[in-house]
């Protein structure tokens, strides 16, 4: 099994993330100058997102860091259903959560969320199997 680190953060209602900057290496005197740009982390999709949060608030739940499910969906500053959503993708088969966090998995949290309508993992796995050309 691979394992994945996300940092996940929470902004609260109303709150936007600021725009992460790479700044261009100075030109000092003396110094030679350097045509490279710092790498540049590559942001995890969406619902990599989503399923880390799902995973994060479930922990918290059980370890008794959060009282229940409502005070974990305050505490996020998302609503109760909304947090419901998020974690249903909790019954995903464990190889498509792999595959969504370890980022070679790309889709929609829409179709995510029509692949749960069957809890069956196999059935899952045929309704995400990529598309025929």
């Amino acid at each position: 099994m691979t394992s994945v680190r996300f940092n996940v953060g929470f902004l609260g209602a109303g709150r936007r993330p600021s725009t992460p900057r790479v700044n261009a290496p100075s030109a000092r005197a003396g110094a030679p100058s350097s045509n490279t740009r710092a790498p540049v982390a590559r942001r995890a999709e969406p619902v990599a997102q989503l399923l880390a949060l799902a995973h994060l608030i479930e922990q918290r739940v059980v370890a008794g860091v959060w009282a229940d499910y409502s005070a974990a969906a305050a505490h996020v500053g998302l609503r109760q259903p909304r947090v419901a959503q998020i974690l249903r993708l909790l019954f995903l088969a464990p190889d498509i959560q792999e595959s969504i966090l370890a980022g070679d998995m790309q889709c929609t949290e829409h179709r995510l969320q029509a692949a749960l309508d069957d809890m069956a993992w196999e059935a899952q796995r045929r309704t995400l199997a990529p598309m025929p050309k």
